[in-house]
């Protein structure tokens, strides 16, 4: 994936999480997050009742991950209740990765609004399991 590819891919990001809606949680901040390790995308944070939690969904320099989107929790965010979900995947730099859609032709093919929706749907969908495991 290119770089034009995943500056578009960061804009439905940015888009899908400007329209998520929900009533049990809300996305109070989203911000750019570049580590000097390669690792790029946008953190936000949801809030759950009085708990906040911080997440991320971009990409990874990981050669594993490679033609990735990625939903996870930062390693300079993660609590010790986080570090104990033993069944997430770390990537290289520390990261917990909890899923990932492959970016392929046929996702880059798809007419952007089917994108953005699939996107938000995925993250409404990831969101909702971390904190049924949380």
């Amino acid at each position: 994936m290119d770089d034009l590819e995943k500056r578009k891919i960061y804009n439905l990001i940015q888009l899908a999480l400007q329209a998520f809606q929900s009533n049990k949680y809300q996305i109070n901040s989203y911000t750019p997050y570049y580590a000097v390790n390669g690792t790029s995308g946008i953190k936000f944070s949801v809030k759950v009742n009085e708990t906040e939690l911080a997440f991320f969904a971009g990409f990874s320099t990981d050669k594993k991950y490679e033609n990735q989107l990625l939903f996870g929790v930062l390693k300079s965010d993660c609590n010790e209740k986080v570090s104990k979900l033993n069944h997430l995947d770390d990537d290289e730099n520390g990261n917990k990765i909890q899923e990932k859609i492959k970016i392929d032709t046929k996702f880059t093919s798809l007419e952007e609004n089917s994108q953005k929706e699939k996107i938000s749907k995925w993250l409404n969908e990831q969101i909702r399991t971390f904190l049924s495991m949380y």
